[in-house]
């Protein structure tokens, strides 16, 4: 857990080791860093580190995410170098 802006709610990076570190914002509401751990898993399970494409990527993890959910809202994805 990491206090970061409210914009983002979590993040994944792979490691030299082959180690996956996911960040959750502390900021959000229980409900929401349990659907932000979700879409991080999703990055990993999906193997989006061996892809070139962020938006792409991105955006299949929020289609995957509103399938989840099942709702039909917009969601933005924001694109930030850490």
């Amino acid at each position: 857990m990491m206090d970061m802006d409210t914009c983002v709610h979590g993040l994944v990076r792979h490691t030299p080791t082959d180690d996956y570190v996911i960040i959750i914002n502390s900021r959000l509401s229980d409900k929401a860093q349990r659907e932000a751990f979700r879409h991080e898993m999703w990055h990993i399970q999906n193997h989006d580190f061996e892809k070139p494409d962020v938006q792409q990527i991105e955006y299949e993890a929020h289609q995957h995410d509103k399938e989840e959910r099942g709702s039909d809202h917009e969601i933005t994805v924001i694109q930030r170098d850490f």
